[in-house]
């Protein structure tokens, strides 16, 4: 073969190698953008599998949650009905006389239970218990306590459940002087609901007793 038939031979065969590239990258990019959506739907299904694979033991959680919820509602509905209507419950606000309040959302109320039950001593004046209720520093309601003034009313014993600011409305200090003015208070109107100023109690739970007891240590 002449040096000129080689010349023209690689010249007709060098775009034969061009198209076979180009070919090759074409299907290179091919399977690869077709691989990728299919990638995608791999993911996709793995992760439906998943939580359907969770959804029995969810079931079964939610299930116990609701015959726990189930077996405490009548517990529940006698704590409200007793709290609400039945109960012998009188709601004072203790607070600052000067200042402007909500009786609705102010924390600065106490409830009295066993004001309006008869002694079954027959004493005129009734022994005083403050109970402050715990929480944390952060969830305690004077509600809390309304299981304590139940039990105690039909003794003869008046229960005082004052109720305080929580954090972060207020800090130690604040809690500490809410509780001490409801106290302060309680001596200086129990009378008027049949309590005995000489005969009261302080009792706190949690937080609470955190709580009385610094009030008790500042007093001393």
């Amino acid at each position: 073969m002449s040096l000129k038939n080689m010349e023209q031979n690689s010249v007709r065969y060098r775009p034969r190698r061009k198209n076979n590239e180009t070919r090759m990258r074409c299907e290179t990019e091919r399977l690869t953008n077709n691989a990728e959506p299919r990638r995608k739907k791999s993911t996709r299904r793995r992760r439906i599998y998943d939580l359907l694979a969770h959804v029995p033991t969810f079931l079964v959680r939610f299930l116990r949650l609701l015959s726990f919820v189930m077996f405490l509602l009548p517990a529940f509905v006698v704590f409200v009905w007793y709290y609400v209507i039945a109960g012998d419950r009188v709601a004072v606000y203790y607070g600052k006389k000067n200042k402007a309040r909500d009786p609705i959302f102010s924390r600065h109320i106490l409830d009295i239970y066993g004001s309006r039950s008869p002694s079954p001593s027959g004493d005129e004046k009734k022994p005083v218990v403050i109970f402050v209720t715990g929480g944390a520093w952060i969830i305690g309601y004077r509600m809390w306590g309304c299981l304590l003034g139940r039990a105690l009313a039909p003794f003869g014993v008046i229960v005082v459940i004052p109720d305080y600011t929580n954090f972060p409305k207020a800090n130690i200090e604040g809690m500490v002087e809410d509780v001490d003015r409801s106290i302060q208070w309680t001596f200086d109107n129990i009378h008027k609901y049949g309590g005995d100023q000489s005969r009261v109690v302080l009792v706190g739970q949690s937080a609470g007793a955190h709580i009385g007891g610094v009030v008790v240590a500042l007093k001393a």
